[in-house]
């Protein structure tokens, strides 16, 4: 009977765990600095994506998609994890990003909502949405924003 309770415990806290902490804090607690740096070293970085304003094929409504992102100048490959879990993955078509912002702390009710007080964020405008980029740390957001810029690109 107690290895019972022992089992719906750790699941109760797998749940609460799993479902109830921000995304952000999730994957931070999952991979460690040295694990994130090697990624990023590897050509790719675990950031969020969340459409402020208009239409982005495979970013559905104004929630943040946690993921894995192949930055390029001027484009952006974003393979989305499915329920936050990098288990089950959904690559979106690649799109083109016509101007990129400055990265700044995150504020409001993101900080709460979704990450980390270390998370940076910036605005990406593409031909079709603006949307906001956060890079979790300890990458810093503006080498991936120093990635994804052209010499002909202007500010958001």
């Amino acid at each position: 009977m107690t290895l019972l309770l022992e089992i719906a415990g750790a699941l109760v806290v797998a749940f609460v765990f799993m479902y109830l902490t921000p995304p952000g804090r999730r994957l931070r607690h999952r991979m460690q600095y040295w694990q994130l740096r090697k990624i990023w070293q590897s050509g790719r970085a675990l950031v969020n994506l969340r459409v402020v304003d208009g239409t982005q094929e495979g970013l559905n409504g104004r929630r943040w998609f946690g993921g894995t992102a192949v930055v390029t100048p001027g484009r952006i490959e974003f393979t989305m994890w499915v329920g936050g879990l990098p288990l089950v993955k959904k690559p979106i078509p690649p799109f083109q990003v016509t101007a990129v912002g400055t990265a700044g702390p995150v504020r409001g009710a993101d900080k709460i909502k979704l990450m980390d007080p270390d998370y940076q964020v910036a605005l990406l405008r593409t031909p079709t949405a603006t949307l906001e980029i956060a890079v979790t740390p300890p990458v810093p957001a503006e080498d991936v924003l120093v990635r994804l810029r052209t010499p002909d690109m202007p500010p958001v």
